[in-house]
């Protein structure tokens, strides 16, 4: 197999890695939030780590989904 056919939309690869592209994207702002600051206040922080575990979260139901789509697959191209 190709590894070009991981994205034909049979697969359906491109959401998840979608998903974790965005979980890593909410990581990194609020790291990037917390980084940042100047005056740290305990409500704001609470906040970032807050956005940082539900990134994390998105990140790990994505790698869950695209590892379940692959045994999928695997299944599929083993039973015919």
């Amino acid at each position: 197999m190709e590894f070009l056919e991981w994205f034909k939309d049979s697969t359906k690869f491109k959401r998840w890695m979608f998903l974790i592209m965005i979980g890593l994207t909410i990581m990194c702002y609020s790291a990037a939030k917390i980084i940042s600051l100047n005056v740290i206040e305990p409500m704001t922080v609470i906040v970032a780590v807050l956005e940082f575990i539900a990134g994390l979260g998105i990140v790990i139901w994505g790698i869950l989904g695209i590892q379940k789509r692959t045994l999928e697959i695997f299944i599929e191209a083993n039973r015919s």
